[in-house]
């Protein structure tokens, strides 16, 4: 009487040899799986959308690296932290009502970059958008620093 088939020890068979395989698939210790990058950077870009409508002008420019360049709409350049600061902190408590909304978020290992639409929604006023792109990059514990910030305004 035969106890297995032959189809089922060549399944057995099989399997023996794709398990090892696939318990060495798994993700290197040194790797973030991309799921994981993608929703920190959507976290990051909730939380400065949350920052700037609350006016937290410390919490934003705490999100930006030492070495950051924030190009505003009107061409203006503010190169490092203490520029990009200043800035927040001159034109944050006035700056009306805003939705980030993402079209593209791209991730090339620790580096990410991010392109959509700001949209600006004043309390007394017609509302605007501008288009944006960031990038940000990963730093050691897990931490996402912007690093470039480009808008531009949305013509009419």
């Amino acid at each position: 009487m035969r106890l297995f088939s032959r189809s089922a020890v060549a399944l057995l068979a099989l399997v023996g040899l794709t398990l090892p395989m696939a318990a060495h698939a798994q993700i290197a210790p040194d790797r973030i799986p991309l799921q994981t990058k993608l929703n920190e950077l959507m976290h990051l870009r909730e939380a400065y959308n949350d920052a700037l409508n609350t006016k937290d002008v410390a919490k934003l420019a705490g999100m930006y690296a030492e070495d950051a360049i924030l190009i505003t709409p009107d061409g203006v350049m503010h190169k490092g932290y203490a520029a990009i600061a200043k800035h927040l902190a001159d034109n944050v408590p006035t700056f009306p009502h805003a939705v980030i909304t993402s079209d593209s978020l791209s991730v090339y290992g620790n580096m990410a970059i991010d392109v959509g639409t700001v949209a600006l929604h004043p309390a007394n006023a017609a509302s605007t958008s501008q288009r944006y792109m960031t990038v940000s990059q990963r730093g050691l514990q897990g931490v996402w620093k912007i690093q470039r910030v480009a808008l531009v305004p949305v013509g009419s």
